[in-house]
This record gives structure tokens, C-alpha cells and sequence, in this order.
């Protein structure tokens, strides 16, 4: 999505494709296989998965272990939040996660809904660091008023010397959503005006209808080296599925099954995934 600026009409800059990815080593790798040039123009959203009952004196290990390949493939910028972090692990987690903003290129994220303490957190490690930070608006159902003044709220706290960039996150937008586009105006609409937006992301997951077909055309995953999204397909027959969220073509389903012979014995050569994973996360972004 090309949006102008706040003030004066001034095109943002931005890059050209925000995905969500888990901080996971499958998706690090595929991110890392991607062409330079590709990899160059992706920012991507880093998500930390859940960490139930992990204590304050080894969180900084276990978090480590998620996020250190992610931010050694980061290293045209991106953006590393905790979404799913518990209240008490709050000050733990946000002193985890600083070491890779301040010494990376990871830029930290809060949102309107976290708690006082992660958004006082999150901007003050925007404020040690150079990179600004993220503020990620969900957006699951109508738009809601009450979450514009909660952002104008967390900006005033934040203060003009902090860049921002707005994540609007639509979450998933499926077929029982059909006015989630006009939702996304509105909250756009609503929220532009709010600050200077350095840049502006509508974030939304989805997956085709028609992933059976994946299926019936006789993709297989391998176990071979994997590609832009964690897979590699080997096609029995007929052409790759393409797919309706991002028009690319491949399989990213998980088939449990063997690589198809030639004939003459030998495994056929799987070819590498470009499709989105079963959940896929796609994003368009304001430059």
C-alpha cells in the first residue's frame, strides 16, 4: 500500500514488504536462501513465540535462542515484538530484547492494548536506540474508536523525537470478513492523521480456499534444504498450486509422504516452495 505523508503530502519511505514470521530457525533459513536484493528490500516483523512459566533469571537465554538467528539475517532493519509475553515477564523480556535494538538492527514494538508497563518499556528503548519504534494496531473485527485514542495516548507518551512506524494489523482476514478492506480504511483514516508516520503497514493472514487441491495435484514435502518458506515440493503431476494470497506458485502444505521416483529409480529433484506457509501473513507497505 503507497501512502503520503501526515503533513505536506510527502511520500513515505518504507520498504517494499513487511511479512510476519515466527522467530524460528526454519523461517531464519529461508530468509537468510532469499536473493540479496529481495532480502534487501524486506523488513520483517519478528514474532516471539510464547514462553509460559520461563523464569526472569534464564529469559534472557531462551530468548536469545529465538532471536539471535533472526537478527543475524536482520541486517537491513525489521522489527522484533513479544505479543504473546506474560505480565511478570514484562521488564525481563524488554530487557532481553533492547540488547538487539541497541546493538542491532531490530526496532522495538508496543501497541494500544499492552500493558502501561511493556509500552513504557518499548518506548524507552526507542528512545536508546536510533532505529524508532513500532506500534502495532490489531484490528480483528469493525474499528473501534476507542483504539485511536489509545494510540494518540501511547504517541503522546512516546514524544515526537521517537520515530514511528504504524502496524495495522489486520489479523486474519478470511472469508466470513468480507468488509475487512473497509475496515482498514477506516482505521487508516483514523490513525494517519494521529502522527508523522515515518511508515505505514496493513499486515492481514490468510490462506486460498482451495488448498485441497494441493493435494490432489500430488505435492509432497521433502526433507530437503529449504526454500522461501520453509518447504520444498516435488510435483507429481500437473501444474504448482498458485496461490490467491500472494500469486505465487508452490506448495506449502505439510503432506508426509516420499519423493516420487523417475523411472528410472531415482528420486526425482523437489523443486523450491515460493508459496506462503499454511497460515500465511502478507503484508502491504507504505513507501
Amino acid at each position: 500500500m503507497r501512502t503520503d505523508g501526515a503533513e505536506g503530502g510527502a511520500a513515505m519511505s518504507g520498504p517494499l514488504y513487511v511479512p510476519v514470521l515466527p522467530t524460528k530457525p526454519h523461517a531464519a533459513g529461508a530468509f537468510r536462501g532469499l536473493w540479496p536484493d529481495v532480502r534487501a528490500a524486506i523488513r520483517p516483523l519478528w514474532n516471539l513465540p510464547p514462553l509460559p512459566g520461563a523464569a526472569r533469571e534464564t529469559l534472557a537465554t531462551v530468548v536469545g535462542k529465538y532471536v539471535d538467528p533472526v537478527s543475524a539475517v536482520s541486517r537491513h532493519g525489521g522489527w522484533i515484538d513479544a505479543p504473546f509475553g506474560e505480565d511478570a515477564q514484562t521488564a525481563a523480556l524488554a530487557e532481553a530484547l533492547a540488547v538487539y535494538c541497541e546493538l542491532g538492527r531490530l526496532r522495538p514494538v508496543t501497541g494500544p492494548e499492552r500493558t502501561e508497563a511493556q509500552q513504557a518499556a518499548a518506548v524507552e528503548t526507542a528512545r536508546r536506540c536510533p532505529r524508532g519504534l513500532g506500534v502495532r494496531v490489531r484490528v480483528t473485527g469493525e474499528w473501534d474508536g476507542r483504539l485511536g485514542e489509545a494510540v494518540r495516548g501511547l504517541l503522546a507518551g512516546a514524544g515526537p523525537e521517537v520515530p514511528v512506524d504504524l502496524l495495522l494489523d489486520m489479523g486474519a482476514v478470511l472469508d466470513d470478513r468480507p468488509d475487512a478492506g473497509k475496515e482498514a480504511l477506516r482505521a487508516l483514516d483514523a490513525l494517519m492523521p494521529l502522527a508523522v508516520w515515518r511508515s505505514a503497514t496493513l499486515l492481514g493472514e490468510a490462506f486460498p480456499g482451495s488448498a485441497p487441491t494441493c493435494w490432489k495435484k500430488g505435492f509432497t514435502r521433502s526433507r530437503g534444504r529449504s526454500g522461501t518458506c520453509g518447504t520444498r515440493c516435488a510435483p507429481r503431476a500437473g501444474p504448482m498450486l498458485r496461490c490467491s494470497v500472494t500469486g505465487t506458485t508452490g506448495c506449502s502444505l505439510r503432506v508426509p509422504s516420499r519423493r516420487p521416483r523417475r523411472p528410472g529409480g531415482r528420486a526425482a529433484r523437489p523443486g523450491v516452495c515460493s508459496a506462503t506457509r499454511p497460515t500465511a501473513r502478507t503484508s502491504s507497505s507504505g513507501r
